[in-house]
């Protein structure tokens, strides 16, 4: 399975305060204010047809820099292409850096599946009305 990094995403959030919201590859969140993440997988490529995977991030590593250690926190998420059976893999880092302050995130997926990568807004909305 080879893994790509994805280039531009949203992924929806709940805040620790039960706030919906979403983070993108261009925005930022404390790490430690995230009690949930839910990641869209397209459907066949099309941007309107979506599936959302809950699951939360968990600290896997700790990296010595000069202000404190470099916190990283990570999610995996797998499943199977229905057509072909075949597996795809997600995952979700964020990295703290000063304590208590994002450093950056990325996606990093089987290159079988897309990620959402659409208006924010709409992600939430999907949320709204699962979650």
């Amino acid at each position: 399975m080879t893994d790509i990094e994805a280039e531009s995403w949203v992924v929806g959030i709940e805040r620790d305060n039960g706030m919906i919201g979403t983070i993108t590859s261009e925005s930022y969140i404390n790490p430690k204010e995230i009690s949930n993440v839910y990641i869209a997988v397209l459907s066949n490529g099309d941007e309107n047809e979506f599936e959302i995977y809950e699951s939360s991030l968990t600290e896997v590593a700790r990296y010595p820099r000069s202000m404190g250690p470099e916190i990283q926190y990570s999610t995996t998420i797998q499943g199977e292409i229905s057509d072909s059976g075949e597996l795809w893999l997600i995952e979700f880092n964020v990295f703290e850096y000063p304590k208590g302050a994002f450093n950056m995130s990325q996606i990093l997926h089987s290159e079988t599946i897309s990620i959402y990568d659409g208006d924010p807004g709409e992600l939430i909305d999907q949320l709204k009305s699962e979650y």
